[in-house]
């Protein structure tokens, strides 16, 4: 049984986290991030530091670190991969021998910053970008949102993303479809397989339900005019298991991100836009849902005007940044369990957690039947005698 440090540490790998830096300090080295940091107290602590942390990469076993050392350095070695254990500031990892599924060498080099980002999180980032890259993608929407995400999805690694017709064909977008193909060409030239594709119709207000975007892993509503109509209609058809859908969706003067769709989500479109409606403006909250009642040509179900310029650019990124998340699972996903809301004025961002609305007909409790009742066991009416 393990009774020093250096015994308790030296089967692991340890990997500094990224964020980590060290300082030199009259009474020896401070270890800091944005989140706090420790001291350790001696005349030689800095120059021991700038020996030890390059090898702290997770390439090396703490034991294999020290060969060769003495007694005293081995307990040092030790006692500081504890206390950086010990505060989060690293974390063991597997033997990249053991590691799963990996990108081809050219893959990796291009997007070697995203893999390290998911390093940083995670234990086995190459598998975790693999399934990111491996996810197939549609994007609805006709506007800069939608060019936005999907330009996004490219740079950041996704193979395969699918947009509307409309986007790649409209005399406002088309220029900029064609800039976005170009720059999966690009990427396909490099030795990094991608393609934009265009979506078949799929008939307005999401009518073709998912069987319209078969073979796509994540469909995003992103922020069109029929958004919040397209994510309710494929939720009244219930989320596929293994699909997931990612609504961005305007209300008055916010846009709405989420909540994710998923086979067993808790919370969805409809229910934040009833607890948004009860929270906010009645009138706005009336114009979303008489719009998507009366079905209006070219609004069904859109209470705001479209992004467009910065705000457009900056939704775009979030939903592809949102799609790294929820597919990776290196950070927790911004979009499960609650919604984000942005101000379309303000541009400031804020996450609220989303709960089941008792309205909601896709996500309320059914009231439990009632149990049966034997009346010969029910006991007798009691009898109640006159006072004079």
């Amino acid at each position: 049984m393990p009774t020093t440090p250096y015994e308790e540490t030296a089967g692991t790998r340890p990997r500094v986290r990224r964020d980590v830096l060290f300082t030199q300090t009259p009474k020896g080295v401070i270890f800091h991030n944005a989140d706090g940091g420790f001291q350790v107290g001696s005349p030689s602590a800095y120059r021991f530091a700038t020996l030890l942390v390059p090898h702290l990469d997770g390439s090396r076993t703490v034991a294999e670190i020290c060969e060769g050392f003495k007694e005293p350095q081995k307990a040092m070695v030790g006692s500081l991969v504890k206390a950086l254990y010990a505060r989060g500031f690293a974390r063991p990892v597997p033997d990249p021998a053991e590691g799963d599924a990996s990108v081809e060498p050219a893959v990796a080099a291009r997007f070697a910053q995203q893999i390290a980002y998911v390093d940083h999180y995670a234990d086995g980032a190459e598998g975790r970008f693999a399934a990111f890259r491996s996810t197939r993608v549609a994007v609805l929407g006709d506007g800069p949102v939608a060019r936005w995400c999907a330009l996004s999805l490219i740079r950041n690694g996704c193979a395969s993303v699918g947009v509307e017709a409309a986007l790649a064909e409209g005399p406002a977008t088309a220029a900029e479809f064609g800039a976005l193909r170009a720059e999966a060409e690009e990427l396909t030239a490099g030795g990094s397989p991608a393609e934009v594709t265009v979506l078949p119709d799929a008939g307005s207000g999401g009518a073709g339900g998912w069987d319209a975007y078969a073979g796509y892993d994540v469909v995003v509503a992103a922020a069109g005019r029929d958004a919040f109509g397209t994510s309710l209609a494929l939720l009244d058809r219930g989320v596929p298991e293994g699909r997931l859908l990612l609504p961005a969706w305007t209300f008055g003067g916010r846009v709405v991100v989420g909540p994710a769709g998923t086979p067993d989500a808790e919370g969805c479109v409809a229910c934040a836009a009833l607890r948004l409606g009860a929270t906010g403006d009645a009138a706005v909250a009336a114009d979303l849902w008489s719009g998507l009642a009366l079905n209006r040509p070219g609004s069904p179900g859109s209470s705001g005007t479209t992004p467009r310029g910065p705000l457009a650019a900056m939704l775009g990124n979030l939903l592809g940044y949102e799609v790294f998340r929820l597919v990776t699972e290196a950070l927790p996903a911004e979009t499960r369990g609650q919604v984000l809301l942005q101000d379309t004025a303000s541009f400031d961002v804020l996450a609220e957690r989303l709960l089941p609305h008792p309205r909601c007909p896709f996500c309320r409790t059914p009231a439990a039947p009632a149990e049966p009742v034997d009346l010969a066991e029910a006991a007798g009416r009691p009898v109640f005698r006159p006072v004079v």
